[in-house]
């Protein structure tokens, strides 16, 4: 191995797909560099400020209920990732640590502590997960409160992306879409950016649902400078086709919105809406997403040209 490397370098991605042929929507600790699929999910220990991140994480929707799995990645020995796994556990209804070696230690651990943590080697050379070697977790410790409060209000932003990609991939360009990220606030709000080809980070589609709403937001966020914003406003030639869905522009100065507002969204039925909020983030890409990268490029040359 070179000297330095880390886990994200070579395993990331590789477990990211393994947990995608297992059905989930996958998601890595990371940035765009070095995947389209990025979420930051923190597991804070009790009382104090620090905290664990998943290396990887996955949801899936299975009638109305969502299942997930976080994955620790370690180079090394399996048994490296028991202190981050065993604090995944109240969250998740899978943990899984992906290593080289460990299994025995695993399976051992698990006999003693009842901890139903999961196993899958990982071939380092090849740079994949070896699939006949997976041990399944068994989670003993999932809190379904837990769940609910720190996890769930991911899922139907996050399956929101997974609908696209699976039913609506003759509709939306997904090649285009650069790049994803889910974020997660104290105040329960859950939130996915996507970046689309060839657009400032500050100007993204997005996913917005707040924990105890019931109706979630989806639409396109710009945060830049007032006159940036107006002068890509001016620049939509389809603005009229989105206010036939009942979009709004809302917002001031740093940052605006151009949003439609889906009711009566409860996670405890996540498919009756998961469609529409899909269709219309999908809608939203389609219509918007060539005039935005033109009207970008626009906009920052003229801000550029103002000042010479």
């Amino acid at each position: 191995m070179v000297k330095g490397l880390k886990e994200a370098d070579i395993m990331y991605e590789p477990v990211r797909n393994f947990i995608e042929r297992r059905g989930y929507k996958g998601f890595i600790d990371g940035n765009f560099e070095t995947s389209r699929n990025v979420l930051k999910f923190k597991i804070h220990f009790p009382g104090s400020d620090k905290f664990y991140t998943p290396d990887v994480v996955g949801f899936k929707l299975i009638g109305d209920e969502v299942r997930t799995v976080a994955i620790e990645c370690k180079m090394g020995r399996a048994e490296t990732g028991l202190g981050q796994a065993i604090y995944y556990l109240p969250f998740f209804h899978e943990v899984i640590i992906v290593a080289p070696k460990g299994r025995q230690a695993i399976e051992e651990i698990n006999r003693r502590f009842n901890l139903g943590i999961g196993y899958a080697e990982f071939n380092l050379s090849k740079k994949r997960v070896v699939e006949n070697t997976v041990l399944e977790a068994q989670n003993r410790f999932f809190d379904i409160n837990q769940f609910s409060d720190y996890v769930k209000p991911y899922a139907l932003t996050s399956l929101s992306l997974r609908y696209i990609e699976e039913k609506l991939e003759k509709e939306v360009e997904v090649s285009k879409i650069q790049g994803s990220q889910q974020v997660f606030f104290k105040d329960g709000t859950a939130i996915l950016k996507i970046k689309y080809e060839g657009v400032s980070k500050e100007l993204h589609f997005e996913v917005r649902w707040k924990r105890g709403n019931n109706y979630v937001h989806v639409g396109l966020h710009l945060e830049m400078d007032e006159n940036t914003n107006n002068e890509i406003f001016k620049r939509l030639s389809n603005w009229r086709e989105v206010e036939k869905i009942g979009a709004k522009k809302s917002g001031k100065n740093k940052w605006l919105w151009l949003e439609k507002r889906i009711e009566n969204v409860n996670l405890e039925r996540p498919h009756e809406r998961l469609g529409e909020v899909s269709k219309t983030l999908a809608y939203f890409i389609n219509t918007l997403g060539e005039d935005l990268k033109l009207a970008y490029t626009d906009a920052t040359n003229k801000r550029f040209s103002d000042r010479i």
